[in-house]
């Protein structure tokens, strides 16, 4: 298990979702041992459609998921460039002084990493090779799920069809 696994992680929505949907949220606990996500991305996920968990977060995931509302309000300059969701996962990270955040989407990492956060994907340099590792091959079935519902929802690769 890595260094990480003793800290502190804030999610955002998209990581969230990819690991929904094949059942493996439970990744984040191994990881972790506070899970923490702002109210406006547990509003997000509740939403519906096709950007959010079918049922938002269950209840078993909210007793080691905390949700946490922001002290102060979101500057304006980073609610300019990011959506809500993005911005309160950067907002909230830098209130609780975490030092890693997991976000999918390039203009949120680009301005988390700016500000000094460590900052890891559902992926790509992020929680499925943390789990794996060595072992991808012994649950390819879930690494393949995360993989191709990342790559098909934010079109990583715009030459492969939306799925």
């Amino acid at each position: 298990m890595p260094e990480s696994s003793k800290s502190v992680v804030v999610v955002n929505a998209s990581p969230l979702i990819a690991l929904g949907t094949c059942g493996r949220i439970d990744l984040l606990r191994s990881l972790y041992d506070r899970v923490v996500i702002p109210e406006e991305v547990q509003t997000e996920l509740a939403v519906g459609g096709e950007t959010a968990l079918p049922a938002g977060l269950m209840e078993a995931n909210l007793k080691w998921i905390e949700v946490l509302r922001l002290n102060s309000p979101l500057s304006i300059a980073m609610t300019a460039r990011l959506d809500d969701g993005e911005a309160s996962v950067i907002a909230l990270a830098l209130e609780l002084g975490a030092t890693r955040i997991v976000m999918d989407e390039r203009k949120g990492r680009k301005l988390a990493e700016n500000l000094g956060l460590d900052v890891i994907g559902c992926v790509f340099r992020g929680i499925v090779s943390n789990i794996f590792g060595d072992r991808v091959s012994k649950d390819f079935d879930t690494v393949s799920k995360v993989f191709v519902f990342s790559v098909s929802r934010f079109q990583l690769f715009p030459a492969l069809p939306r799925f």
